[in-house]
């Protein structure tokens, strides 16, 4: 969940990507305008007044091989985006910086001066998204921990822009977070854009574009940072699964209620008032 809202769900995915040119890598891949929405006049644009050379395949913009600057040999190619976030909506990929040669740099300048939000996987920018109903829970959520952490004196809550350097080469975004005063004394208040530090409670508002790959693989980085509990929100089935490892999980359902166990002592939440609407979605 985030600020970008992406094009149609007809668009290619990483899966469509390998299926028509396998292990292709990503430098060479036009991802704006969109893998399969490409025209002629793009092409001929691209000459034009970009001085690169691509062939239209399927509607898609493919640098000629040889066209082009390869600088780095460890840019992504189609099948590591695929093994490592899943049949990922291409739209969500950030073609410039190449996939492989993304810093953390770009991930705050990005947010800076593009307005949008990316988290840093392996040097690949990679956009967060976003519904409206998403949002609501986040921000519902974000409100009810926010009230129990204030008036307990725990730490501090932070909403779905606050970034995290969990590794150098790892920028996540959790939708919602805690930190408890014990980490900020250690670690001091996480005035960097993006602190090298790992939240003690992670919330994950999961979103129609988010594969199980990409969601494993963040689960696995935040345990492995130092988080101590992890909840994935699923708004369309209204349930919660909370870990407290990426092997030990509850799930829960609206009629259940959810506990911050050891990391929010006290703290409950009725579930049916989480995913509560003024009209509830279609």
């Amino acid at each position: 969940m985030a600020q970008v809202i992406g094009p149609s769900a007809e668009q290619w995915t990483a899966e469509d990507l390998i299926r028509r040119f396998g292990p292709i890598p990503l430098n060479r891949i036009i991802l704006d305008p969109a893998p399969g929405t490409a025209t002629i006049e793009d092409v001929i644009e691209f000459d034009d007044h970009r001085d690169q050379l691509c062939e239209l395949i399927d509607g898609t913009l493919v640098r000629k091989a040889g066209a082009y600057s390869e600088t780095n040999a460890d840019h992504w190619t189609a099948e590591d985006l695929f093994q490592r976030l899943g049949p990922i909506p291409l739209w969500r990929i950030v073609a410039d910086p190449v996939p492989g040669t993304a810093t953390l740099e770009d991930v705050v300048n990005f947010d800076d001066h593009k307005n949008e939000l990316c988290e840093l996987i392996n040097g690949t920018l990679v956009r967060k998204t976003v519904g409206a109903y998403e949002s609501l829970i986040a921000v519902n959520l974000i409100a009810l921990l926010h009230s129990y952490v204030l008036a307990k004196g725990l730490g501090i809550v932070l909403g779905p822009d606050g970034m995290m350097q969990l590794f150098p080469d790892e920028v996540r975004i959790p939708d919602v977070s805690f930190i408890s005063h014990a980490r900020l004394a250690s670690s001091g208040f996480p005035e960097a854009a993006a602190p090298h530090m790992a939240p003690e409670l992670a919330v994950e508002v999961i979103s129609r574009s988010n594969t199980r790959e990409e969601m494993n693989r963040k689960l696995n980085e935040y345990f492995e940072a130092g988080t101590r509990a992890v909840w994935y929100v699923y708004p369309k089935t209204r349930k919660v699964v909370a870990y407290t490892s990426p092997e030990s999980f509850t799930e829960l359902n609206e009629s259940d209620t959810l506990d911050g166990g050891e990391v929010l002592p006290g703290f409950t939440l009725n579930l049916k008032t989480l995913f509560e609407t003024p009209v509830q979605p279609k």
